[in-house]
């Protein structure tokens, strides 16, 4: 003798359930979605910066060949590197955004900076900065030690705090 399930079939389940159901699953969507927007959003800024200050110690890899005043022959030099500094500017912490500029006015004491928090703290006569301006390894050397001795570990020191966003860091 076979059953008759159809009455078994026509109950729907409580209105109360559907609605804790589809709360949960509203609310597990929305707690992952931030999860994953707030990891993104701080490993594309972390990128950012990275792609950014590492842009400076590439022009200081590529300003000193063919020789060291290789850089006043590259006619795009002075563009690459007020672009990345402007970069830096946006998105940079303080402490690089000083360095970036101390390091362009190195290079360029004419240069005009717009940057309100840094105001160099030596102003130099129009002699010196012409005095200056014919030195053209003497500048280089300059950016180059201010590169190495105090830009290098000042990004080291900031990207550390960064690097659970980077991919090729995690690993170990």
């Amino acid at each position: 003798m076979p059953f008759d399930l159809t009455i078994v079939n026509q109950l729907s389940p409580p209105l109360t359930n559907t609605l804790i159901v589809s709360g949960s699953a509203l609310f597990g969507a929305l707690v992952g979605g931030s999860i994953t927007y707030f990891v993104a959003y701080k490993r594309q800024k972390y990128e950012l910066r990275r792609d950014a200050y590492l842009a400076f110690i590439d022009l200081r890899i590529k300003g000193s060949h063919p020789s060291p005043v290789g850089w006043t022959k590259d006619p795009f030099f002075s563009r690459e590197l007020f672009l990345a500094k402007y970069k830096i500017d946006l998105i940079g912490c303080n402490q690089i955004k000083e360095l970036s500029t101390k390091m362009i006015l190195a290079l360029y004491p004419d240069a005009p900076i717009i940057d309100d928090e840094y105001k160099p703290t030596a102003t130099l006569t129009e002699g010196e900065k012409a005095k200056m301006m014919l030195d053209t390894t003497g500048r280089w050397n300059t950016f180059k030690n201010i590169c190495d001795k105090e830009l290098k570990p000042a990004i080291q020191k900031e990207l550390e705090s960064w690097w659970p966003f980077d991919p090729l860091h995690s690993g170990g």
